[in-house]
């Protein structure tokens, strides 16, 4: 009876053990399962972005043309800027790519930029580079769907800014879809890209990129209504077609380069409308239009000697109402050398220098530039810029840079005089 009795003790015992041992098991893969789908989903996402301080000191001296007066100017502030990525793979054919982004001036907010243009959609392209104060905004937010293995379309708000050549400047892969001197700016829209890579010989891609990317004028007070022009009381046009297109051919590890890089692009628009050129005596709003076109050719490590060059050449035709067409041609050459990183004393370093021609009717759109120097947006501008950069590691770099440039009048845009300009510039980039 007495053995009977342990007998069934023990065999509960074990039982209760078995049931705990299992309860672990299921537990300890119920949370192996639980890790596997965090990391799933975890595993869709990437984040990145930079942090950048930039410091200037510029002096200028500007002649009054009708006057003969001079005056000069010194402006030596700091500057920082800050972007975080954050992009999702939803499946094998759809993405999300997002940049929030902020700058400002060291304890400095509230400015309300209006350096190259005035108005709601200025402040649209400009988004977060307008050095404005602490608020973030969303400087890329598109998704972007794989049709086929040659179709991709893309809507939303898009990297249309910092493209080539500034990847050679910063020293860094190319982020920026259009060359910087066609535009530098954030635009929204959709846009289809055509890859017809497959049918070329081995190492050369060829895209097609379509951009369309309309002005919306809608009354910043009730959605329901189009905005109005304030001197004559009018109402805007509601919608003001934009489109662009970009031919990119890449030639890759040739005996001469490792890269090349033609790239052509055409951009259109139609009855924009902007507040700073409306004269208040005429009852009509004036609109402009414009047709430009822009032709790139960058070599990266040129006869594979750490010798790259890009030469872009800028031409754009504009007409204002009752006012004839006027054109201009434009052009940015950009050298610079990378000295090996197996060398002790510059490794990393790359030596850089850029000459920029244009002429008194010269516009760009270069809202996004993070310098105090108006370089890249004079009338009638010689200018150079000469400039040092050196990688530090794989998460940040420094760089060390000069303007000086001789820059006239425009016969349409009378708010510049002739100027003579030399600003120094330090800035430290942290990638992460």
């Amino acid at each position: 009876m007495i053995k009977l009795l342990i007998f069934v003790i023990l065999l509960t015992h074990f039982r209760i053990a078995s049931a705990q041992t299992q309860q672990q098991q299921l537990v300890a893969m119920d949370q192996r399962i639980s890790d596997l789908e965090l990391k799933s989903f975890f595993d869709k996402f990437n984040f990145s972005g930079h942090f950048l301080n930039h410091y200037e000191n510029l002096y200028s001296t500007e002649k009054d043309t009708e006057t003969g007066e001079s005056s000069h100017s010194i402006l030596n502030p700091v500057l920082m800027s800050v972007g975080l990525n954050i992009d999702v793979k939803v499946n094998s054919k759809l993405s999300f790519y997002s940049t929030l982004g902020m700058s400002k001036f060291w304890n400095q907010a509230g400015r309300n930029s209006n350096d190259i243009g005035e108005g709601p959609q200025y402040d649209s392209m400009r988004g977060s580079y307008g050095i404005n104060g602490p608020e973030a905004y969303f400087d890329t937010a598109y998704i972007s769907y794989r049709l086929s293995e040659r179709f991709t379309f893309a809507l939303g708000r898009m990297t249309t800014n910092n493209g080539p050549p500034i990847e050679q400047v910063e020293g860094v892969v190319r982020s920026g879809t259009y060359p910087r001197f066609a535009y530098n700016a954030i635009f929204d829209g959709v846009a289809g890209v055509y890859d017809s890579s497959s049918f070329l010989p081995k190492n050369h891609f060829l895209k097609f990129r379509i951009f369309y990317t309309p002005f919306i004028y809608v009354d910043e007070e009730k959605r329901n209504e189009r905005s109005t022009e304030s001197s004559s009381s009018e109402k805007i046009e509601a919608l003001q077609s934009q489109s662009a297109l970009l031919a990119e051919y890449t030639y890759k590890n040739s005996e001469w380069f490792k890269n090349l890089d033609i790239f052509y692009m055409i951009w259109n628009y139609e009855n924009f409308y902007d507040e700073g050129f409306q004269d208040e005596s005429n009852s009509v709003i004036e609109y402009s239009a414009a047709t430009s076109q822009s032709l790139y050719l960058g070599f990266e490590n040129l006869f594979h000697s750490n010798f790259s060059m890009s030469y872009t050449y800028y031409t754009f035709k504009e007409r204002f109402t009752g006012l004839e067409e006027q054109s201009s041609f434009n052009y940015l050459v950009n050298v610079n050398y990378r000295f090996n990183r197996e060398s002790r004393t510059f490794g990393g370093v790359v030596l850089g220098y850029e000459y920029i021609n244009t002429d008194d009717i010269f516009y760009l759109e270069d809202l996004n530039s993070l310098y105090i120097a108006d370089f890249y947006t004079r009338h009638s501008n010689n200018g150079n810029h000469i400039y040092v950069s050196k990688s530090i590691d794989s998460t940040q770099s420094i760089r060390l840079g000069y303007f000086t440039y001789k820059a006239g009048i425009s016969d349409w845009n009378e708010e510049y005089n002739d100027s003579e300009v030399e600003s120094i510039y330090l800035r430290w980039k942290v990638f992460f």
